[in-house]
This record gives C-alpha cells, sequence and structure tokens, in this order.
C-alpha cells in the first residue's frame, strides 16, 4: 500500500458567497408600469384582478411583496378580453447580446399558464407543466419557485417586459373541457447574460450572509493524518 508522507488536512466550513455579477436585470414582479383594467359587462363591475402584497412567509419574498391574481372560472368568461390581460415592466441595459431571463412565481402544479415576451416580440408559453427549481414554502400549499423563461437577444438600451394572461380550456380530470381560472404569483424577474443561479429573493450580487454565517466561516478544523503507519 502507498503511503502518503505526513501531512495536515484543513477542512473549512462555509456558506457559499456571490460571485462577482456582471450586468442583470432584477424585476420586481409588485411594480408592473402597465397594469391591465376589466370594464363593466351588461352593468357588472368586475371584481378586482389583481393585488400587489404579500403574505405567509413574507421574509422570503423580494421586496416584501409581489403581484397576485386569484381569478375564478366564471370572472374569465365574464369580464375577460379576448385579447387576454398584461403587465409590463420596463428595463434598461448596457450590453448587447443573449440574455437569460429568469421568473420567480409561484403555486406549484396548480398554477396557470401565461404567455411572455420583450418588446412585443411573439407571445411565448410558459406552461404550468414546466418544472420549477428553488422551490421555498411561502405557506401551507403556496410556493414560489423559479423557472427560466427562455433567452433572448437584446440591444443595449431600453426594452419592455410582459406577461400575459388570457381566455383558454383545459380539461378536467374527466376530460370535460371548461374554461381555465388564472392562478398566478410573480415575485420577481431576473434578466442576465451570465448563468443565473437562483437562491431564492436574492439577487444575483446580493450578500445574503447573517451574522452566524460569516462567525462559521472564521471556524477552521486542523487534523493530523498521520503516515498511515498506525496498527489497526
Amino acid at each position: 500500500m502507498k503511503l502518503f508522507p505526513r501531512h495536515v488536512f484543513l477542512i473549512l466550513i462555509s456558506m457559499a458567497t456571490p460571485l462577482g455579477a456582471s450586468e442583470y436585470v432584477w424585476i420586481e414582479g409588485e411594480q408592473p408600469v402597465v397594469v391591465p383594467e376589466l370594464r363593466p359587462v351588461d352593468g357588472r363591475v368586475p371584481p378586482e384582478l389583481f393585488s400587489l402584497a404579500g403574505w405567509g412567509r413574507t421574509s422570503i419574498i423580494s421586496n416584501g411583496r409581489m403581484l397576485h391574481l386569484n381569478v375564478s372560472s366564471e370572472i374569465v368568461e365574464t369580464f375577460l378580453p379576448e385579447e387576454g390581460v398584461t403587465f409590463a415592466y420596463d428595463f434598461v441595459i448596457q450590453q448587447a447580446g443573449p440574455w437569460n431571463v429568469w421568473a420567480r412565481i409561484g403555486y406549484e402544479w396548480v398554477r396557470s399558464d401565461f404567455q411572455w415576451r420583450i418588446d412585443g416580440g411573439p407571445w411565448q408559453l410558459c406552461s404550468r407543466h414546466t418544472p420549477t427549481t428553488n422551490i421555498q414554502p411561502l405557506q401551507t400549499w403556496n410556493e414560489l419557485a423559479w423557472i427560466q423563461l427562455g433567452k433572448v437577444d437584446l440591444e443595449a438600451g431600453r426594452h419592455r417586459f410582459e406577461t400575459r394572461h388570457y381566455r383558454h380550456q383545459e380539461s378536467d380530470s374527466r376530460g370535460n373541457e371548461n374554461t381555465a381560472r388564472i392562478l398566478h404569483l410573480l415575485d420577481a424577474v431576473c434578466i442576465t447574460p451570465e448563468m443565473f443561479h437562483p437562491n431564492g429573493k436574492w439577487k444575483p450580487d446580493d450578500s445574503f450572509q447573517d451574522e452566524n454565517d460569516r462567525q462559521a466561516v472564521q471556524h477552521v478544523f486542523s487534523f493530523d493524518a498521520g503516515d498511515g503507519s498506525a496498527q489497526r
């Protein structure tokens, strides 16, 4: 058996720290620059379509608030226009090239399909069946998780990100076609030219360590490995 020379192993216990991040865009879901407005139908006044608030474990929500839609099938059938309803967010970038688009959304497995686009391009589908990552419980039966929407080529300058909710049919467990309800949470959007590693509410260059984490980084444990000659 080959024996290694006498040496000391060092084991460092630390928390992961964010790498130096290049340019990225962080959009808060509760801060749209354009919101939809439902109009009365046959004298009926539509209910509030959305809210901009937080609940449950607000400590895991970016900025403590998010965009929330919970619209019944009946309301969708009665008030939602054929073209759907759109939320818009403006952003500016300094460098041209391919950019990755991520969104932190809610209601794992029961969320609604929605569409997204940038700068008025073709609508892209975000299916409710597409798996997410970095799932965190907001409260019982409510989750927040990150999903990669896609990649787009962008020029430097001003852009607009939009999401769209629309009227469509879906099949129930018995195969019956019904108008789909709208169930959606949007906490944040991250648009970046770099690889994105989702980490809850934290931005790519956030310092998310607390005092306990920083103290843990300072702990160093050393062990004498010996020369391998000890009898067993």
